[in-house]
């Protein structure tokens, strides 16, 4: 019986299965359909493709192959030149494989991996426009404001404003006023400033009259008033943010659009360009102001304005980046006061020591510690290199020169060919020339300038440097004018230490103060503020040098002892860690300029700072006898200078001695009479003058030392 159904059992098992396959089939087959209606494949390759149509229209890339088939043309076919060309090829394609996996490692590795991936990322170079467009939107916050402070980073790595902003004409002015206003309205709103008030209030009044004479001719604002108020209003915005004790909220970075279309506006004006920039690094110090400034696009602004020569521009701008950066082997976040002049860019190595710039009197870091310009020296010069030949001109070049005087006789050339070979006589000549100046500047000596003309308790000094090594180091930077000379010149003769400079605000006379209800602060309250600051930013992990103009060196004096009172170990350290202090005019005395008479004193109305100038005042005498003992608890370097020239003020010229000195001198340590004035005083006038090497000498004792 089974065996009569077995044949209908198995071709009916056969069937369903046969039958079921098929119906698997068809729902796979629709379901593929389904599918691609939906959803097109080809774009899962769109970016690929994409690449590979654009890469190689680069133009760089594409001039450098044609230079060198060029000079193949010119030099007739090779082997070698064949294989350059294969091998430039390779090599510009393996930098875009590589920078993609460099990206990828800074996004999953350790800080270590990810330092080192940055800057190998930033060191890139050859990359097509397309590659830049890419990999600057791969990059987050944090791995573009690590390219941006990475040393030789191409800003294209970086994301620019938004196309919204970046295409759109600059706004008008009297666009950018009310929006200032309405800024500076919801700060007063949130915030009582009398500052902010009284240019609200003169605001408002001078729209009133511009309103109630509308129809008349010549009454309304005028592009000059525009400008004028412009400038007011950005000055109390810039004010508002300097006060450390305002409120932070989300208002100013509200408000980086609307300061990026003033930055475009004052782009020219390096006044008021400094005051955004300024503005800016107070909003970079916001707990997450990271974000908002990539997604401006102000990371490009900063790293771009950071790389510039006028350190009132550069300084706030490196302040910002650093504040931003967290993720830096030197990462901190640098109070309104305090600046790094040095480095300006990530540092992975650890610095030596801490050398701190203090200025006076009505200084600032942007001014105080410039090259002097006043005189002009005009040093001899070797003449400039002519451009060297290609690399790839080196390739294929015959040296026709056999070391003597003459050049060998050249046969039938190209132009092309000609060409090179006069380029190759002129650099030949130019090697002869310098060989000849190195035996003669073996037989001279360079004199030093700002020589003292008096000194005390100092050791034997070279007043003269080797001709030839002081023509060569002076070569280097005869035509670069240094804006400041603690950012430019330290770092290069005294390398990893960490520059920094104290910036505050002072004035001669209460008639005319900054903000009428700012607390007058006392040399003592002074000190201790800027103390805090400056253990804020790690001062006291590592040896300390001062340098410090005027009023500068008194507020060290004063911070130092107050250090050595504290109770706080870091803030003992300060005192601990101090190693040398440079005085430029410091009146430990007091200066007699500011012992005016009854009557003077109340036409002249002195501020608080020239109050505590007084000479051989009761609370200057008792800092400088508490600042001599503590030279016996913790021996210092100490080196003074003393001014012995009058100072021209006023538009008269009306000469005026403002420290003496005999109250320039401290007692100890090695003190030089310098004729300069006082504003002179701490200006080199170059890298040879007899004040740099003086401290250039004192750094390097002190980094030998510890």
């Amino acid at each position: 019986m089974f065996r009569r159904f077995a044949r209908v059992f198995k071709a009916t098992g056969a069937f369903i299965v046969a039958s079921g396959g098929v119906w698997i089939c068809y729902q796979v087959h629709s379901t593929i359909n389904v599918i691609h209606n939906i959803l097109h494949t080809n774009v899962l390759d769109y970016r690929q493709k994409k690449i590979e149509y654009i890469y190689w229209k680069d133009a760089i890339n594409q001039y450098l192959l044609t230079s060198m088939q060029d000079e193949q043309n010119v030099r007739g076919s090779s082997n070698s030149s064949v294989f350059s060309e294969v091998l430039l090829r390779w090599w510009i394609s393996a930098q875009k494989t590589l920078a993609w996996r460099l990206l990828h490692i800074v996004k999953i590795g350790d800080k270590y991996e990810k330092r080192r991936a940055v800057n190998a990322l930033a060191n890139l170079k050859l990359l097509s426009e397309w590659d830049y467009q890419m990999l600057a939107q791969a990059c987050d916050a944090h791995i573009a404001v690590a390219l941006s402070r990475t040393k030789g980073c191409d800003l294209r790595f970086l994301l620019k404003r938004p196309k919204l902003w970046h295409n759109k004409k600059p706004p008008s002015v009297k666009k950018i006023i009310e929006n200032m206003i309405r800024l500076l309205q919801a700060i007063e709103n949130q915030s009582h400033h009398s500052c902010v008030e009284n240019f609200l209030s003169t605001y408002e009044r001078k729209k009133w009259r511009a309103h109630s004479h509308e129809d008349s001719p010549g009454t309304s604002l005028s592009p000059l008033l525009e400008d004028e108020l412009l400038r007011k209003a950005l000055d109390t915005l810039t004010h508002y943010c300097s006060i450390d004790d305002n409120p932070r909220g989300d208002l100013l970075l509200g408000s980086l659009p609307m300061l990026m279309d003033l930055i475009q506006v004052v782009e020219n004006d390096n006044k008021m360009l400094s005051n955004v920039l300024s503005i800016i690094s107070y909003i970079s110090t916001f707990p997450d102001a990271l974000q908002v400034f990539h997604a401006t696009g102000w990371l490009w602004v900063l790293a771009k304005w950071s790389r510039h020569t006028d350190a009132s521009l550069a300084l706030p701008c490196v302040k910002s980046l650093a504040n931003l950066d967290k993720d830096s082997h030197d990462s901190v976040s640098y109070p309104q006061k305090v600046f790094p002049l040095y480095p300006p860019f990530r540092s992975n190595e650890d610095h030596k020591a801490d050398i701190i710039f203090v200025h006076g009197l009505l200084g600032t870091i942007f001014i105080t510690w410039r090259q002097r310009d006043s005189v002009k020296i005009e040093y001899p010069t070797i003449e400039d290199t002519p451009p060297r030949p290609t690399f790839w001109n080196n390739i294929f070049l015959t040296v026709g020169f056999s070391g003597s005087d003459k050049v060998e006789d050249t046969k039938s050339e190209t132009p092309e060919t000609s060409h090179l070979n006069t380029q190759q006589y002129k650099n030949q000549l130019l090697d002869i020339r310098k060989e000849e100046f190195e035996m003669l500047g073996k037989d001279f000596e360079y004199v030093l300038a700002d020589l003292p003309t008096a000194a005390s308790r100092c050791k034997e000094e070279p007043y003269s440097l080797p001709g030839l090594k002081s023509l060569k180091e002076e070569g280097l930077n005869q035509n670069a004018y240094s804006q400041c000379w603690a950012r430019d010149w330290l770092p290069q003769d005294c390398p990893n230490v960490r520059v920094l400079g104290v910036n505050y605000t002072s004035t001669l006379s209460q008639w005319f103060p900054k903000c009428p209800n700012q607390n007058r602060a006392k040399l003592a309250d002074r000190s201790i503020e800027y103390m805090h600051m400056l253990h804020k930013v790690g001062v006291g992990q590592r040896p300390i040098i001062w340098i410090t103009h005027s009023m500068g060196g008194l507020l060290v004096k004063r911070m130092l002892i107050s250090a050595y009172e504290s109770e706080n170990k870091e803030l003992h350290n300060i005192f601990r860690n101090t190693k040398a202090i440079v005085f430029f005019s410091c009146p430990h005395l007091g200066s007699e300029l500011a012992d005016l008479k009854m009557p003077t004193e109340l036409l002249f109305w002195p501020s608080l700072e020239v109050q505590e100038l007084r000479y051989r005042s009761a609370s200057l005498v008792d800092l400088h006898l508490r600042f001599l003992q503590l030279l016996e608890v913790s021996p210092m370097t100490i080196l003074s200078f003393a001014e012995t020239k009058a100072t021209n003020v006023t538009a008269v010229k009306w000469p005026v001695n403002f420290v003496k000195p005999h109250s320039a001198d401290p007692g100890v340590g090695e003190f030089f009479e310098i004729p300069l004035d006082h504003i002179d005083i701490c200006k080199p006038v170059g890298r040879h003058s007899f004040l740099y090497r003086k401290i250039i000498k004192l750094i390097r004792e002190v980094l030998q030392d510890n």
